[in-house]
């Protein structure tokens, strides 16, 4: 094996890479968290004036997250892209590199579903009601 080739195998992957695994789950996090601790304000007493202030903010984090995941599923898309192994349908990794991107690609398509899934709640879900 070629000594640059150990060399490229060695270092470390771009920050693209570390976005695209870890940008969906903080977009994520950021919805659940600032979703639970909105609602949790509002539904005190003294809270929110109104339902619908409370819902254009949960709108604006969630647009915020979503924004967040997108880009991180686009990094890892593009780096997936630039790996030697493009079939989606069976990924065989063979170095480091190549493992990280297809990681980073599904991770990150997998959190931009859970922003999805998350912001039906504001859709769809009374504010300040208990479910049961």
């Amino acid at each position: 094996m070629p000594i640059d080739t150990l060399a490229t195998e060695q270092s470390p992957p771009p920050w693209s890479i570390w976005f695209a695994i870890l940008g969906g789950p903080f977009a994520w996090s950021l919805q659940e968290l600032a979703g639970w601790l909105s609602e949790s304000i509002a539904c005190m007493p003294g809270g929110f004036p109104s339902a619908l202030q409370l819902k254009v903010l949960e709108a604006g984090v969630t647009a915020s997250a979503a924004v967040i995941a997108l880009a991180a599923l686009t990094a890892g898309y593009r780096a997936w892209r630039r790996s030697t192994e493009h079939r989606a349908s069976s990924i065989q990794v063979r170095r480091r590199s190549e493992f990280l991107a297809a990681a980073a690609f599904l991770v990150s398509a997998a959190f931009v579903l859970a922003v999805v899934w998350g912001a039906l709640g504001i859709l769809v879900l009374p504010a300040c009601e208990v479910m049961r």
